[in-house]
């Protein structure tokens, strides 16, 4: 083989092995890189769900909180002197005539402004009584609370069924949200019995105030600018309903509704099917 052969023979071997060198090479940089990316993208995956798992458990504790403050602002009144002493005076005013009679005006005078003090100081909207026949005692402007509560519009609905449960358990409980007539915007209740010597005398009704829940619920601290908070309610068997006003969307609460079955929410559905979300 001539000199001149041999080294572009030569030449040629070492072209090859440093060719297939940067071959291997880059692919196995490529792959490093593949792998490196779906390492980060899982611990970045994990990391957010691990926040967004905190913001949801924080999210709960402060409704929770939120709910054991009302129950226990109406359990002190279950027993207040005041609270009976107005119950008895409307109680004998209606017994007496009815609420154009000047007892039941003198009943408004002398509690009507002490109830919607305390309306006004634990912040709900309204509040009423209501005698153990279902006669509404007072009421500070509630919708439909002119008419007798077992007979009228409220048949049926989550505050009957709460009302119902208190006079049983003897205890406070809170309603869930539901559309009454001629109310704009869900609404939810808490009521409690008022007790003389353990007896029932009335039920205390009051409405909660939607802000306040709503200001917790639609807290975006931790969310980012695109994070959103839903808050469901199963309204049938198969359905469930979005309670809260979401933050990319015009629609009203109570609006956006769903089957649970397949439903375009899985995390929701999964929760109210008492199983974690993800």
């Amino acid at each position: 083989m001539k000199p001149l052969s041999r080294f572009s023979y030569r030449s040629s071997i070492g072209a090859k092995i440093l060719f297939w060198f940067l071959v291997i090479n880059v692919a196995t940089c490529g792959l490093l890189a593949w792998r490196m990316y779906d390492i980060s993208r899982d611990s970045l995956e994990q990391t957010v769900q691990t926040s967004l798992q905190v913001v949801a458990k924080k999210k709960v504790e402060q409704l929770e909180n939120l709910t054991l403050e009302k129950i226990r602002t109406v359990e002190s009144l279950m027993h207040s002197p005041s609270i009976g002493d107005a119950v008895r005076d409307f109680s004998a005013a209606l017994r007496g005539g009815n609420k154009g009679a000047q007892a039941y005006r003198q009943a408004i005078a002398k509690h009507g402004s002490n109830l919607g003090r305390l309306a006004d100081t634990f912040n709900y909207v309204e509040c009423a009584l209501i005698a153990p026949n279902g006669d509404i005692l007072y009421d500070t402007g509630l919708k439909h609370f002119n008419e007798n509560f077992f007979k009228g519009s409220f048949q049926k609905t989550e505050l009957s069924d709460a009302v119902e449960r208190s006079r049983t358990l003897l205890q406070a409980e809170i309603s869930a949200f539901q559309i009454y007539p001629e109310m704009k915007e869900p609404a939810s209740f808490i009521v409690g019995p008022v007790l003389d010597n353990g007896v029932v005398v009335a039920i205390i009704v009051f409405q909660l105030n939607n802000s306040e829940l709503f200001g917790v619920i639609n807290d975006y601290t931790g969310l980012g600018e695109t994070g959103e908070v839903l808050v469901a309610a199963r309204i049938a068997r198969d359905q469930i309903v979005i309670v809260n006003p979401l933050r990319h969307s015009a629609d009203k609460p109570f609006s956006i509704q769903t089957p649970l079955t397949g439903s375009v929410y899985p995390a929701l559905a999964n929760a109210l099917a008492g199983v974690h979300g993800s």
